[in-house]
C-alpha cells in the first residue's frame, strides 16, 4: 500500500505529537485553532506567504516531523518587479489555552479551565528560503541570531522578496519556511530540515508501517474506508521506548490516553499485534503504585492520559482519572497473549495484572453495593471517569442529573471480563489455582449483580408504544450515589455483551432488543442515547450522538447472538465512513438514516481522525469474518457459518495471528482461513 502524501489529509498533517492545522486550502492564518503544534504546545500560531500585487494569501503545504516543520508556498507566473511578503508568527502556547480561545470565539463566554497560569517554555530556530526572487527587506526575530523564545507571546518575523523588474518575464517564486524546535530544557534546537527532508522522513515512517499491513480485497467503499482507517492510524503512532502506541487522536488528544490506546490496541491486533504489546507495556510502566489524590491515583490503577511540558503544567503530566482503564488493562493483556500464541508477555506483567486485579476488587469491597464505582477526588481532574466524559452524560430517562458516585454498566461488564482473564492467567501461566479459583468466583458475584442493580422494571402506563423496547424491563446505563439505576437507555449496555459478561439468554435478547431498537439504533449506527428519553440531543457529544467505536463494540457484542444485525450496523459504519473519503470519524449527528440521507453528519470541533473510530472497521471485519485463536489447534480460523452478501468474495491477505501470516478468503457462505505463502 502507497501512503499518501502527509499534506492531503484534510485541514491537518501529522507525524506523531506533531501536526499543522491549516484552512482546507492550506492556509494557516492563526485564525481559532489553526498553527502547527508540537508536545501539547502550539510552537507557530501563523505562517501566512502573499503576492504583494494584489495582496493574496497563497495556500502552502506543510511536511512534519518530531522536532519541526516546513511550510512550502508555490507562486506562479510573479511579474517583474512583483513582490512576495512571508509572515510568521512564533507562540508556544500550550494547547489548553489554544483551546480556550477557540471556545471564546465560539460565544461561551468567560469559560476557562482553570489551571492555572502556567507559561509554555520552548525555543524555536526558523530560516526562510526563496527562490526565483532576491532578498527586498527582513525584520523583527529574522534578524535574531540562534534560538528564538516560544513562551506564549506571540513574536512576528517576516520577509519580503521581489522578483528582478529586468526579468525576461513571469518568474515561479517558492517560498519555504523551516523550523526546528525544543523544549526549553534541551541543549539547543534543531538546526531546521528542509521540506524535502521532513516529507521523505515522513513517508517512511507511515510508508515502513503500511506497507507490512494486511492487505484487503473487497468492494470500492469498504476498500476505501480500509485504506483510509490504516492511514489515519500509521500517522498518529507515536514512538515511544516500549515501541509505537496510537495516539488518542488529532488535534488535541495526540497522546497517549489509556482507555483510546488499549481499544484501538484490540481492535488491531489483526494488523500489528506488536501495538498492544507496546501500549500495555508502556501503560505497566507507569502504573499507579500508591495515592496521590491530586491525580486520582491510587495502586494498581492504570492511567487515564499524559500531558508534556507547559500543558502537564496546566493539567497534569500524568492523569489517573478513568474507572475503566484498569480493567481493560488485563482484558487486553489475554487477549494479545491469545493472539500471539505465546504467555511471554503475561509472564512479563504478572505483577501488573496482579496490581491490576488488587485495585478491581479493592473498589467492589469499599463500594456498599458490591460494585465498581468512581468518584472525582483530585482538585482538577474529570467529574465524568467513564468513556462518556461529558458533564451532562450521567442522567436518567427523566434528564435528572446523577449525583454522588457513579457505577457504569460497561465497567462492571469490564471487570467481570477481566477477573476471569486473570483466573485463566493464573490457571495456564502464573501456576497459581488458589488465585484463577478466587477471581473466578469474584467475577461470577459481579455478573450476577448486573442484572440485579441494573435491570428496571417499566410500567405499562409510561410505554410510548407498543413496541417500546424498554416493555417488560430494560436495563440502566449506570447506578448513581443512592444506589438508584440511572434508567436512560443508553449505548453503554452494548459493552455488557462485547465483554461477554452475561450469559443468560434472557437478559442478552433484552440488551439486543434496546440496540436495535430505532430509538437506539439511528440507521448510521447506535446513539449514545435513546430518542425515548428526555435529555435526547442528537447532535449532543454524548446524549443521542452515534460514535463509530461504541457502535463497532456494540455490533461485536450482538454478533454472538444475532450475526446479521450486527453485520448491519457494521455496513452503515462502512456507508458513512465511504461518503466522507473513506474516513470513519466521530462522534456523527445522532439524526435518523432517512431514505434520501447520504451520509451522516459529523461533530465539528473535535479530533479528526481519532485512533478508536479509524481502528473500527478492523473490529468489523475481525467479526464478521468470526476470526479467533484457537489455542488446541495454534491456527486462526473462522467460527461463522454465514456472511453478509457485501463481504462474499472479499480477500484479507497477510493478517497477523500466533506469529504468523494468515489468508482470510470469502466464498458464497464459507469463510477459510489458510497460511499465506
Amino acid at each position: 500500500m502507497t501512503p499518501t502524501s502527509s499534506t492531503t489529509l484534510d485541514s491537518m498533517t501529522i507525524t506523531g505529537r506533531s501536526f499543522a492545522r491549516s484552512s482546507a486550502d492550506g492556509v494557516i492564518d492563526g485564525q481559532g485553532e489553526r498553527g502547527v503544534y508540537a508536545d501539547d504546545l502550539r510552537m507557530i500560531r501563523r505562517v501566512e506567504a502573499f503576492r504583494a500585487n494584489p495582496e493574496i494569501s497563497v495556500p502552502g503545504r506543510a511536511a512534519i516531523g518530531d522536532d519541526g516543520a516546513a511550510i512550502r508556498f508555490e507562486l506562479d507566473g510573479v511579474l517583474p518587479g512583483e513582490g512576495v511578503l512571508l509572515l510568521v508568527e512564533l507562540d508556544g502556547t500550550d494547547i489548553f489555552t489554544a483551546r480556550e480561545i477557540q471556545l471564546e470565539r465560539r460565544g461561551r463566554g468567560d469559560a476557562t479551565l482553570g489551571l492555572g497560569d502556567a507559561r509554555p517554555r520552548a525555543r524555536v530556530n526558523i530560516e526562510a528560503i526563496c527562490t526565483g526572487a532576491v532578498a527586498d527587506d527582513a525584520d523583527g526575530v529574522a534578524r535574531a541570531p540562534g534560538a528564538i523564545d516560544a513562551d506564549g507571546h506571540v513574536r512576528t518575523a517576516s520577509w519580503t522578496w521581489r522578483v528582478p523588474a529586468d526579468a525576461p518575464g513571469p518568474v515561479n517564486v517558492t517560498i519555504e519556511f523551516r523550523s526546528g524546535w525544543a523544549l526549553i530544557t534541551d541543549e539547543q534546537p534543531p538546526a531546521p530540515r528542509t521540506f524535502n527532508e521532513l516529507d521523505a522522513a515522513w513517508r517512511e515512517w507511515v510508508g515502513g508501517w503500511l506497507v507490512d499491513r494486511p492487505l484487503l480485497e473487497a468492494d470500492q467503499e469498504l476498500g476505501s474506508v480500509y485504506r483510509r482507517s490504516l492511514e489515519d492510524l500509521a500517522g498518529i503512532r507515536l514512538q515511544e521506548p516500549d515501541g509505537s502506541i496510537f495516539a488518542a487522536g488529532l488535534p488535541w488528544a495526540a497522546t497517549v490516553v489509556g482507555r483510546d490506546a488499549m481499544l484501538s490496541a484490540w481492535m488491531a491486533l489483526p494488523i500489528d499485534p506488536q501495538i498492544a504489546r507496546s501500549t500495555l507495556l508502556h501503560l505497566a510502566r507507569h502504573q499507579s503504585a500508591g495515592y496521590d489524590l491530586s491525580t486520582d491515583a491510587a495502586p494498581g490503577k492504570i492511567q487515564h492520559d499524559e500531558r508534556r511540558g507547559a500543558a502537564a503544567e496546566r493539567w497534569h503530566e500524568r492523569y489517573y482519572g478513568a474507572v475503566d482503564s484498569t480493567p481493560l488493562f488485563l482484558m487486553l493483556l489475554g487477549e494479545a497473549c491469545a493472539w500471539s500464541g505465546t504467555p511471554e508477555l503475561a509472564m512479563q506483567l504478572e505483577a501488573n495484572a496482579r496490581a491490576a486485579v488488587a485495585w478491581i476488587e479493592a473498589r467492589i469491597d469499599e463500594d456498599g453495593l458490591g460494585l465498581v464505582a468512581y468518584v472525582r477526588r483530585a482538585t482538577r481532574g474529570l467529574d465524568v471517569q467513564g468513556w462518556k466524559r461529558s458533564s451532562d452524560s450521567q442522567q436518567d430517562r427523566a434528564g435528572g442529573a446523577a449525583s454522588g458516585v457513579i457505577r457504569p454498566i460497561e465497567v462492571q461488564a469490564y471487570s467481570v471480563a477481566a477477573l476471569r482473564t486473570a483466573a485463566h492467567l493464573a490457571r495456564t501461566v502464573w501456576s497459581d489455582p488458589a488465585a484463577a479459583q478466587a477471581w473466578t468466583i469474584r467475577a461470577e458475584q459481579l455478573a450476577a449483580r448486573i442484572p440485579e442493580r441494573y435491570l428496571v422494571e417499566m410500567p405499562a402506563s409510561q410505554l410510548v408504544s407498543e413496541d417500546d423496547p424498554r416493555r417488560g424491563a430494560f436495563f440502566a446505563h449506570a447506578v448513581d450515589g443512592s444506589g438508584l439505576p440511572l434508567d436512560a437507555s443508553c449505548s453503554n449496555i452494548g459493552h455488557v455483551l462485547w465483554a461477554g459478561a452475561l450469559s443468560a439468554p434472557d437478559h442478552v435478547d433484552r440488551i439486543s432488543a434496546q440496540l436495535l431498537h430505532p430509538s437506539l439504533n439511528s440507521g448510521w449506527g447506535i446513539r449514545t442515547l435513546s430518542t425515548l428519553d428526555a435529555g435526547f440531543e442528537p447532535a449532543s457529544l454524548h446524549n443521542g450522538s452515534v460514535w463509530p467505536h461504541d457502535s463497532a463494540l456494540c455490533a461485536a457484542g450482538i454478533a454472538r447472538t444475532n450475526p446479521a444485525a450486527a453485520a448491519r450496523i457494521f455496513r452503515a459504519l462502512i456507508d458513512g465512513g465511504a461518503a466522507h473519503g473513506g474516513r470513519v470519524s466521530e462522534p456523527l449527528v445522532g439524526a435518523d438514516r432517512g431514505r434520501d440521507e447520504r451520509a451522516p453528519t459529523p461533530l465539528t470541533g473535535g479530533n479528526d481522525p481519532l485512533a478508536v473510530a479509524a481502528a473500527s472497521p478492523l473490529l468489523m471485519l475481525r467479526t464478521v469474518l468470526g476470526l479467533e485463536v484457537d489455542a488446541a489447534t495454534s491456527s486462526l480460523v473462522s467460527r461463522v457459518n454465514t456472511v453478509p452478501s457485501w463481504a462474499r468474495g472479499l480477500a484479507w491477505r497477510g493478517v497477523h495471528a500466533l506469529g504468523r501470516r494468515w489468508d482470510v478468503v470469502v466464498g458464497d457462505d464459507l469463510v477459510v482461513v489458510i497460511t499465506a505463502q
